[in-house]
């Protein structure tokens, strides 16, 4: 298992520095860039001691490209669906370290410093993740947020559960969504059924074993259907 932090689009220099200085902090080895702001003398000022996480930064021109490096995404946004908005439902820090799966590369997502990710960003995240601040204002530094879901992760000493792979996980999605396209044919219920789904495998890290047991169930569903 191998944590990431992807940044999008960071809009100062010095705010990649500080990623970096907060990455070092808790362990945090490798950063990916997608189309970032000129790095500089202020980035390095910024990062202190973890220059060498800037030096081996990862830079990629599209978002597209830096999940392509991941298994699991986490995205990070300030704004709480709750149960008014299923784009937005998302987990506490603490709640996402509880059952995060132990395989693979992990990235955590940070928006951009004005306007964070897009939601088109967004659903393309496998999990969400929203650290609960006051009302009054509720947006935190890049660095800021990063920090605290870094540490509830190297709290945990990364003891985590759960095996399924990225290719199990595709497939498993596949089948559920035969099965949707076949039974809801209003385009909005069938965009918000897959998206349900996606977020609650997500969200449970099921094991492997569970997930065989899921897809022998949807395919005598396909095939009763056909």
């Amino acid at each position: 298992m191998m944590f990431y932090a992807v940044f999008v689009q960071p809009e100062s220099p010095g705010n990649i520095g500080s990623l970096a200085r907060v990455m070092k902090n808790f362990d945090i080895e490798k950063l990916i860039l997608v189309d970032p702001c000129e790095i500089n003398e202020e980035t390095y000022k910024f990062a202190v001691h973890a220059k060498d996480i800037v030096d081996s930064a990862i830079i990629v021109d599209t978002f597209e490209e830096a999940l392509s490096l991941l298994d699991f995404a986490i995205g990070t946004t300030s704004v709480y669906g709750g149960k008014h908005s299923v784009y937005r439902i998302s987990l506490t820090p603490e709640e996402m370290v509880k059952n995060i799966t132990d395989e693979g590369n992990i990235g955590i997502v940070i928006g951009r410093e004005s306007n964070g990710l897009k939601n088109e960003e967004l659903l393309k995240c496998d999990l969400l993740v929203t650290i609960p601040t006051s009302r009054k204002y509720p947006v935190m530094n890049a660095a800021m947020a990063a920090g605290i879901i870094f540490y509830e992760i190297y709290k945990t000493g990364k003891k985590t559960k759960g095996k399924l792979s990225k290719l199990e996980k595709t497939l498993l999605i596949e089948d559920y969504n035969k099965i949707v396209d076949i039974v809801e044919k209003r385009e909005y219920k069938n965009k918000i059924a897959k998206l349900i789904f996606n977020r609650v495998i997500s969200r449970s890290f099921i094991t492997s074993r569970e997930s065989h047991t899921l897809k022998g169930v949807f395919r005598k569903v396909l095939k009763k259907l056909d």
